[in-house]
């Protein structure tokens, strides 16, 4: 499927009531989507226990921050929040 059709599908899919920044969001799902398939492909990947220690690190330092004490040399990642109405999950695209 080529990236207008994708787009046309994605916008096809949307409610009619949905705003620019559903549309937005949903396309920079999309294009995250596929730039993590062709990481994929090209083995630009992490192992399961490497993620398990990130996000072991990860929550120690929420955790720390939460208490009050410092954190132990770990990196913090921001997410964006996913709402019902724009969840790509809703509309099948994860």
């Amino acid at each position: 499927m080529s990236t207008k059709e994708a787009v046309l599908d994605l916008v096809r899919k949307l409610p009619d009531d949905c705003s620019l920044d559903d549309i937005q969001y949903h396309l920079y799902v999309l294009q995250t989507i596929e730039r993590g398939k062709t990481e994929v492909v090209q083995g630009k990947t992490v192992g399961h226990e490497q993620v398990k220690q990130e996000l072991r690190a990860k929550w120690l330092k929420n955790s720390a921050k939460q208490s009050g004490q410092p954190a132990h040399g770990t990196n913090s990642t921001t997410s964006l929040p996913i709402s019902p109405k724009t969840s790509p999950l809703r509309f099948g695209f994860a």
